[in-house]
């Protein structure tokens, strides 16, 4: 049974999520913050991680950029949601630290498990949803967002 890793600060999306993956037959853990995400891809070795951008500590983009120093694409798919972070440079920054897409949230079931199914099958070519296709190897398309580290800050401003 392949093994999903749900990474969300908010437990009701973690919960929604993993029913929705549950019911699809895949095993399911849930973490809450990105330090426990880094520390459990290392201990349990999941198949994909479904996470969001907006997490306690380093951000999603933060966090896969460092997992991507020790699994490539092909060892741990990478899917990152976010809820207010949509437009199409953020999606950009996501191809760029190796995700393999950038979803919008809320998540329909159907487009979630799609994408999980796909991943995992090593059918889906890297891609963005909703935002559009944007290619971080085409310099072009992505602008600032590659061309020296993470082009956004989502910290919260300090008075």
């Amino acid at each position: 049974m392949k093994r999903i890793l749900i990474v969300h600060d908010r437990q009701t999306q973690r919960g929604t999520r993993r029913r929705f993956l549950e019911r699809s037959g895949f095993e399911v853990a849930m973490i809450n913050d990105s330090e426990a995400c880094l520390t459990e891809v290392e201990r349990s070795a999941p198949d994909l991680v479904v996470m969001d951008v907006l997490l306690d500590g380093p951000n999603g983009f933060e966090v896969c950029r460092r997992l991507r120093t020790r699994f490539d694409a092909s060892e741990l798919p990478i899917l990152l949601c976010a809820g207010i972070f949509q437009s199409p440079e953020y999606a950009c920054e996501a191809s760029a630290v190796g995700a393999q897409e950038y979803l919008s949230s809320p998540l329909e079931a159907r487009e979630l498990v799609s994408k999980v199914v796909a991943h995992l099958n090593g059918k889906a070519a890297t891609s963005t949803s909703e935002a559009g296709p944007l290619d971080a190897s085409n310099p072009e398309s992505c602008g600032d967002a590659i061309a020296g580290g993470p082009a956004y800050d989502l910290r919260p401003a300090t008075p």
